[in-house]
């Protein structure tokens, strides 16, 4: 045969030239089948050629090659995946549709194809008919590309198939066939024409034999793909075109990850029946990816119907993925309440590579390193460190101790930058035993990370509503997904899975008892692999036993109890020690507390992994990679729940000891799981003479568990470890224990008032109670301090105060800390209560801190409260100096927390004399806010900042500043940030809006809070003004002034509320109330009266004259404009334009009123105030001429 290219002479049998490489013979382009001289269509698919069509041509190994003689492009051989799939009956199915219907679903079709075989990195070169054909390998190659391909075919079967459902086209099925050899891949090609070849001929073939839903494949792809995906031999197939019979298999299901990583060689039954959930959680994953938004999916199920399966089978489809997903793993521990942030400590470990047994200097070196790669900023990784070091143990930059808003937002920072790089995902198992402070932060993460594709998959019992009522639903981005038993039909063929051919009568003896348990028919098949009644044959379970004697148990822990009953005694021993040690743990645990020889060990564990009672965790990422697991958890309660009260005392101990030696500092990580040992022990036998000492080593577990607790932020739990060592030591009736538990009681409080105010107050009252009882007034004065604080919280100020007066007279005397802390209580009090004694109370809170030279940390709250103080006393520069030095303090310690706090606060100082600095401060302080997640912070923040705005005349920022704290930052049902956009919208005259937030005021009608109650008849006041009620609008306005001797007339509220008032009092014609508005106003010093008020005042005092017709108001007219144009508030100079336009125009100057009018319209529709719109436009109306 002669080459078409070179010319050069080949044997009658050669496909390719052996001189150039080019393929002898002349191809279809589309299915790469044989084409004889002067055919126009090729016989197998259809396509049209043209007749004297260049032969395709494939470059040899070595090189590319050159340009053909006819200016072709170049060409190169690679070794590819081609994959072939059509619809299976698309013919008669189209025959008897409707062709608008047929397109529709075709389209739909295509578009599910594409996408399959694109998150595979696969290619589609080209759509033929109702086929797809795809290759992997080019542009460029991948390892995995063959199991890539297959995973694709398997992904394309079930997604046809659901389209089937979601369509309405009952039995609308796919079936698939790939090859894997070598092509001739044309050089920049995109789409048709890429590749061609004999693999993409037998690719073509194999899918034409396959049976509908199935994927076959040729050896070449079953030899690379079988080590992560199980196949079926289905023997040799004559394929069109095929000298000899080809060897197929048949793809079943994938097995592991790529490459066969954490593949399971035991035991494993089908996935059936959950095709449904597990399609959910990949939908909401890719949703979740494509739109940059976290996402929370909680699954929740029973003991064994299957949850720990449905994560592994997504970890498994995430793995096959031809993008990147950072994956992470966390197990929350079961022991006692839940250790704190165990399975996020797990999962950082993890990405950062750090082992549980890794020294602390090993463990920050390796984090100093692995944040250099993840977060590239070099001040963001300053801030993200010493926050996981305090999670994970480590060292800290000078020791600081940072608070839970603190840490949330550098762990939030730490995995919004791994986002940055590829998709996060979060798999957390057993959240039921999570501690609070782990579903506090999963719900902070996902509340307060933007633009950043984090997906959040856990695993629980239906216990944990007990732990977080709601979880999983109510919120915008989680899904919560319920896990019901299987039904008949899936229990049945996962029964076929497990043993084909098994005997009806023993598949119903099973699936009646299992009720649609998973774990059930699994374990009972286990059983009977035990027994031998069920034995492998070539490859498959078979049932060889008699039937009519199988006795199946007929609850699961029967079940898993038989099980254990089954193995021999030594072995049977070792799983009740691995019990006592928890779900996983590694071999060196189990020597240790068995007793026995690593030998013996290694010997029973060999046999307990056989029979699958154990498994080896083989995540490569794991800090617990190698460590040995109980396949099933029940399974280890169920060889716990066998052992003795004594037997149980001896291993817990055992347990404890071992624990204490094998983690660095005596097992200060696993503080709570010692102590839930050390407890477990005392509660076994709690009359044994060693209950003194075991009690004693319990308290001090459970207090360094507390001071866990504090470091990694979760105050809850800290709270609850704390209050167990109290109750502890009051056990024994010792006036020194009584007093040790009275100081445990204190650190309890402090801890649970940053959670549970109420706890915390009854954790103090305790302290103050057995400080009393053995005369210890100043601790008992200092337990009382923190109980007010905490009454504070909770609005019961005069059991505080009378607290808090107790305690200072008590601690005053004798000056020291906790008689500051006192002050500062009782000034906070009285300061937000409008009390005059508020300035002597926080200027000596002030003065002793400084005398006793506390840290700054102790001053730089002293400073707002005092500033708070000055600002309600009408002194602005002082307040805004104590707020700045405040500022200062905070920004030094790189605390956000305190930064935000004292930012708002500035924010509402500056704002009566320099809107503009008021606004960037009031920026800034949301920024903190939303870094640290603090939320009712926030909502003052982003109020301070629309107060700012509206004053500045940056109306429609002010409105999106509303807007973005409503949809972004979660807050549409804040009453703070309510009041203030009533406020706006009633000045716009936007009824939707006002609509929208004006039921928010009704939270606030219990309050005592003067600022509230102030801001609240504010907004009503601008309502009332708004619909024209000016009756009502005079009487809310003066609800609000009532409040200006304790909050000044500096304050929003004040500025706001006075001017409604009088202009109320003008329209009613009320002008003694008008004269007696002003001489209010005019008693207060002029320092004490905001910019803003002074010009109203002039305008008020203008229009007053104008009612009694004094010549002389045209002069305060021009006063009051001119005070507004100094003062730069848009708004306010708007009024005071139509207000004096109204003037002239009574007075008959009406091209004067005119200009003026038009001014203030111009402003106004800036502005979109459409309530000033309106009047002006009234004011320049033509007058009709009779």
């Amino acid at each position: 045969m002669r080459c078409s290219e070179c010319r050069a002479e080949n044997k009658a049998t050669a496909k390719f030239c052996a001189e150039c490489g080019s393929q002898l013979g002349r191809t279809c382009p589309t299915c790469a089948a044989t084409v004889r001289p002067g055919q126009r269509f090729c016989d197998e698919c259809g396509t049209a050629l043209a007749v004297n069509s260049a032969p395709t041509t494939a470059a040899p190994p070595s090189a590319p090659l050159q340009e053909g003689a006819v200016g072709g492009p170049l060409t190169e051989r690679r070794v590819c995946s081609v994959l072939f799939a059509d619809l299976v009956g698309f013919t008669p199915l189209s025959e008897a549709r409707d062709p608008e219907e047929v397109r529709e679903l075709l389209s739909r079709y295509f578009e599910t194809a594409r996408t399959v075989i694109g998150r595979y990195g696969g290619t589609v070169e080209k759509f033929i008919g109702d086929a797809v054909m795809a290759v992997w390998g080019t542009p460029s190659a991948a390892e995995g590309d063959a199991e890539r391909a297959v995973r694709a075919g398997l992904e394309l079967i079930d997604a046809v198939a659901e389209l089937g459902r979601e369509s309405g086209v009952v039995g609308l099925a796919a079936r698939a066939g790939v090859v894997t050899g070598a092509v001739a891949v044309t050089i920049g090609a995109q789409g048709q024409g890429m590749v061609a070849g004999d693999a993409v001929n037998t690719a073509a073939r194999v899918q034409a034999v396959a049976d509908s839903g199935t994927v076959l494949v040729d050896e070449g792809t079953w030899r690379v793909a079988q080590a992560a995906v199980a196949f079926t031999d289905v023997g040799r197939h004559a394929l069109k075109g095929k000298a000899e019979a080809v060897p197929l298999w048949r793809a079943d299901r994938v097995l592991s990850g790529v490459g066969g990583s954490q593949r399971v060689d035991g035991l494993e039954a089908p996935f059936v029946g959950r095709d449904s959930e597990l399609r959910l959680v990949k939908d909401l994953f890719h949703a979740c990816v494509e739109r940059r938004a976290p996402r929370l999916v909680s699954v929740t199920g029973a003991a064994g119907v299957g949850k720990s399966r449905l994560g592994w089978e997504f970890f498994k489809y995430i793995d096959g993925l031809a993008d990147t997903v950072l994956w992470h793993r966390g197990r929350c521990l079961s022991y006692g309440d839940g250790v704190a942030f165990w399975a996020l400590a797990e999962m950082v470990r993890q990405r950062l590579g750090i082992a549980e047994e890794d020294s602390v200097t090993v463990a920050s070196e390796k984090l100093s390193v692995q944040l250099e790669r993840w977060v590239s900023d070099e001040s963001e990784r300053a801030y993200v460190e010493p926050r996981l070091a305090q999670l994970l143990g480590t060292e800290t930059t000078g020791g600081q101790r940072l608070g839970r808003d603190e840490l949330f937002a550098g762990w939030r920072l730490f995995f919004e930058r791994l986002a940055g790089h590829n998709p996060v995902v979060l798999l957390v198992e057993d959240l039921q035993h999570a501690d609070a402070g782990l579903l506090d932060f999963c719900e902070h993460l996902l509340h307060w990370a933007r633009d950043v594709p984090i997906f959040v998959l856990t695993l629980a019992r239906p216990e944990v509503e007990a732990r977080r009522l709601g979880w999983g639903a109510g919120r915008r981005n989680s899904t919560a997904l319920s896990m019901e038993p299987l039904g008949d039909t899936a229990m049945g063929s996962l029964l076929e899975g497990l043993v084909p051919a098994m005997p009806a009568q023993a598949k119903d003896a099973i699936a009646g008892r299992a009720e649609g348990i998973p774990l059930y028919a699994v374990e009972t098949v286990r059983m009977l692999i035990d027994r031998d009644v069920v034995q492998p044959i070539d490859g498959v379970y078979r049932l060889l036993g008699d039937v009519g004697e199988l006795a199946v148990p007929v609850t699961l822990q029967s079940l898993l109890a038989a099980r254990l009953d089954a193995l021999d005694p030594e072995v049977r021993t070792l799983v009740q020690d691995a019990a006592v040690l928890g779900g996983s743990f590694p071999r060196e645990a189990l020597v240790a507390v068995s007793g026995r020889p690593a030998e013996e060990v290694d010997r029973l564990l060999t046999e307990l992994v056989r029979r699958e009672v154990l498994g080896v965790r083989a995540d490569p990422l794991s800090p617990q990679r190698g460590q040995y697991a109980f396949v099933q958890t029940m399974l280890r309660q169920v060889a716990y729940d066998t052992l003795s009260r004594r037997e149980r005392k001896s291993r817990h101990l055992a347990v404890a000891g071992h624990l204490q030696e094998a983690f660095a500092g005596g097992g200060e990580e696993i503080a709570e799981v010692i102590a839930a040992h050390l407890l477990d022990a005392l509660t076994a036998v709690p009359d044994d003479p060693d209950v003194p000492e075991l009690r004693a080593a319990a308290v001090d577990m459970l207090v360094r568990a507390g001071e866990r607790g504090e470091r990694t932020g979760a105050p809850s739990s800290a709270a609850r470890s704390y209050a167990a060592a109290a109750r502890l030591l009051e056990e024994t009736g010792d006036p020194a224990e009584d007093l040790a538990a009275a100081g445990v009681r204190e650190r309890a409080g402090k801890l649970a008032g940053e959670s549970d105010e109420r706890s915390a107050v009854e954790n103090y009252r305790r302290a103050a109670e057995l400080y009393r009882r053995h005369d210890r007034p100043r601790a008992a004065a200092r337990a009382d301090t923190g109980a007010a604080w905490s009454l504070g919280w909770l609005g019961q100020h005069e059991e505080a105060r009378a607290l808090l007066l107790g305690a200072v007279a008590v601690l005053e005397p004798d000056p020291d800390e906790d008689t500051v802390e006192a002050l500062a209580g009782l000034a906070g009090l009285e300061t937000f209560a409008g009390n005059p004694d508020a300035d002597r109370l926080s200027a000596a809170a002030l003065a002793q801190a400084q005398a006793l030279d506390l840290p700054e940390a102790t001053v730089g709250p002293l400073l707002v409260v005092r500033g708070i103080g000055y600002y309600f006393a009408n002194r602005p520069v002082e307040a805004t100096a104590y707020f700045r030095e405040a500022l200062r303090i905070a920004e030094a310690a790189q605390n956000s927390t305190d930064a935000g706090r004292v930012l708002l606060n500035l924010a509402e100082g500056l704002s009566s004399t320099d809107p503009p600095a008021a606004a960037e401060a009031a920026r800034a302080a949301a920024t903190h806010c939303r870094r640290v997640g603090a939320s009712l912070r926030l909502a003052v923040a982003l109020s301070n900042l629309m107060m700012a705005l509206l004053s500045t005349g940056d109306w429609d920022e002010a409105v999106q500043v509303h807007r973005t704290g409503v949809d972004q930052d979660g807050l549409g049902d804040s009453a703070v940030l309510g009041t203030f956009a009533v406020l706006l919208y009633a000045l716009r005259g936007d009824e939707a809006a006002l609509a929208e937030v004006l039921p928010l005021l009704d939270h606030l009608r219990d309050t005592e809070d003067p600022q509230t109650l102030a801001g609240t008849a504010t907004a009503m006041a601008a309502v009332a003004t708004f619909i024209g009620d000016q009756t009502k609008a005079l009487d809310s306005a003066r609800d609000a002034l009532v409040h200006a001797e304790a909050i000044g007339l500096r304050t929003d509220s004040m500025r706001w509320a006075w001017p409604l008032a009088a202009d109320a009092a003008l329209v009613l014609g009320d002008q003694t109330e008008v004269a007696r508005l002003l001489d209010w106003l005019d008693a207060h010093p002029p320092g004490h009266v905001a910019p803003v008020l002074r010009a109203e005042r002039l305008r008020i005092r203008a229009r007053l004259l104008a009612s009694r017709d004094d010549p002389s108001a045209a002069a305060a007219f021009d006063a009051a404009v001119q005070a507004f144009r100094e003062m730069g508030s848009p708004y306010h100079l708007a009024v005071g334009l139509l207000d004096q336009a109204a003037y002239l125009e009574s007075d008959g100057d009406r091209p004067a009123a005119t200009s003026l009018a038009n001014e203030a319209i111009d402003i106004a529709i800036r502005l979109r105030a459409e309530p000033l719109v309106r009047r002006g436009s009234q004011l320049v109306r033509p007058v009709a001429v009779s």
